[in-house]
């Protein structure tokens, strides 16, 4: 369930959204109708070994669905996810909302891989927050969908920051796979890297934004 047991896993108040130079109304929307995120916390400190693994199925023919994911680690802590957003080929609409707060000097390695039937659409947002002297890698894998979209948005809040946003997309067919990111330099002395790289075949699109 969202809440488990294990020592780093902790129910938590919700992040706040970080809006990015353009507000996005599909935040909102998810934020109106996410039935249960998965809240992830991990203690300052604490070194994860194992990867945290989050998989949202996706099912139900002509249906919006809203899968939430906040992760937040502590000070000095150290942290992988996986988040796998998947579904069967079915007429949806996936509007997935990911937030993720990296404290003092902790470090964050996420990866975000979507799966989605041939049929579906998603409107997905990816909100980071990194703190002095912290660490995110990001790593978007865009495979399935028929329209799939997802933002990217990393706010650097402390010197030191440090965030690397990757992407790997595939397409064939009709697909048409929307990337956009925002990179908020709000402290001095902060970093960030951007990389995505892509193919498609056929009739297939594809189209890279920089929001500014």
């Amino acid at each position: 369930g969202p809440a488990g047991s294990a020592p780093f896993w902790e129910a938590t108040e919700p992040l706040p959204v970080l809006a990015g130079p353009q507000a996005d109304p599909w935040t909102a929307l998810n934020g109106a109708f996410a039935e249960v995120p998965w809240r992830v916390r991990v203690a300052p400190g604490l070194a994860v070994a194992a990867p945290v693994v989050v998989v949202h199925w996706l099912e139900g023919e002509g249906v919006a669905i809203f899968p939430r994911l906040e992760v937040e680690v502590g000070e000095g802590a150290c942290l992988q996810v996986v988040e796998i957003v998947a579904s069967a080929d079915a007429d949806l609409l996936a509007v997935p909302l990911t937030q993720l707060r990296v404290g003092p000097g902790a470090r964050l390695d996420f990866g975000h891989v979507q799966l989605l039937g041939g049929g579906a659409w998603q409107l997905g947002n990816q909100v980071s927050r990194v703190a002095r002297d912290a660490t995110l890698r990001s790593m978007t894998v865009a495979l399935g969908g028929e329209y799939a979209r997802v933002r990217t948005d990393s706010a650097l809040e402390g010197p030191g920051g440090d965030s690397e946003l990757l992407a790997a997309y595939l397409g064939g067919g009709h697909q048409m796979h929307d990337l956009r990111t925002v990179q908020l330099h709000a402290a001095p002395r902060t970093r960030s890297n951007l990389l995505f790289k892509g193919a498609v075949a056929n009739n297939a699109h594809s189209v890279y934004s920089e929001i500014g």
